[in-house]
């Protein structure tokens, strides 16, 4: 990012220095400057993100197959004979702390068919009916959590809990999905993301943030988090994702795709400005350039043309 900058505010100021330069002089040195912002940034890049790669939660590519036998931990119906609320677990050394624990709870009495899921194969499709649902996905390490409940293990990364930050590269949680239907005469719902740390620390997102329908996939920056008890995103034991609590919502239904925590993408931003900066630069050159060149060929046109041999024909 510095690099980049660096390169910017040198190409500003030899632009500033050159001011009285016109014509070809001014469209060459804009297109080199355009040219060498270009290069830094592809470099700048590719060390950026060399050294901050999207570390993945959960890509739900386990199991896979998915088992479609019944009953199964990667399938589930829950109707009014089944357990509610549902838990789901499965142990892989794909996903962070090496198990994804998926707990849905219909707020209410179940239904014939209240709510209805599939997990695998690079998808956690998820449908709802009346009642609403609850659904949790808890990644806090390998434990025995007994349905109906999670059993918070605070066991993600061992007793110091896990860096997420990656030493300082990464800079929020993204959260992916295919499809996401809020509901009728819904267009968002709740979600809460709760993190906790050693000594009873804790971090979540703010009261009232909502899932919306028109760009579900939303990536949840560490500073928007609220903290207490000292909490630190470089020490966490166990992360929590609630959708759709307190479940008032009913039809709610989805196919995430994703959980991963990122990077920042300032020094993507920071390039693109640059470039369009000098890129206006270069269209600004260019455009006086040719009216210059038209000046010109009007001016000789008009002096051969004219039978004293003034300029402009004037006798």
């Amino acid at each position: 990012m510095n690099a980049s900058m660096r390169v910017m505010d040198f190409a500003a100021e030899v632009a500033a220095s050159r001011r009285g330069v016109r014509g070809a002089d001014v469209f060459r040195f804009s297109v080199s400057a355009l040219r060498i912002v270009g290069l830094v940034c592809a470099l700048q890049f590719a060390v950026s993100t060399a050294d901050a790669v999207p570390l993945v939660i959960d890509d739900f590519s386990e199991p896979d197959p998915i088992d479609n036998t019944i009953p199964s931990n990667d399938i589930f119906v829950i109707e009014f004979i089944n357990n509610d609320p549902t838990l789901i677990q499965q142990d892989e050394a794909s996903i962070l702390g090496g198990q994804r624990d998926v707990l849905v709870d219909v707020v209410g009495t179940p239904g014939n068919v209240s709510a209805t899921g599939e997990i695998g194969e690079g998808q956690f499709v998820f449908n709802s009916a009346n009642p609403g649902s609850v659904v949790s996905l808890q990644y806090d390490g390998v434990d025995a959590d007994v349905q109906p409940d999670l059993d918070d293990a605070l066991d993600l990364g061992g007793e110091d809990g896990f860096d997420l930050t990656q030493e300082g590269h990464q800079k929020g949680i993204r959260i992916s999905f295919l499809t996401f239907d809020a509901g009728p005469e819904e267009d968002s719902v709740p979600i809460d993301i709760v993190m906790t740390g050693p000594g009873g620390a804790s971090a979540q997102l703010p009261a009232g943030t909502e899932i919306s329908e028109s760009a579900p996939t939303q990536t949840y920056t560490f500073s928007s988090f609220v903290l207490s008890g000292g909490f630190s995103f470089t020490a966490v034991t166990s992360i929590t994702i609630i959708i759709n609590s307190p479940g008032t919502q009913a039809d709610v239904d989805f196919v995430m795709t994703e959980i991963a925590v990122v990077p920042e993408p300032s020094v993507t931003a920071l390039c693109l400005s640059g470039a369009m900066a000098i890129g206006m630069r270069v269209l600004h050159a260019r455009r006086r350039r040719r009216m210059t060149s038209a000046n010109v060929g009007k001016r000789g046109t008009l002096g051969r043309n004219s039978s004293q041999g003034f300029p402009w024909g004037m006798a």
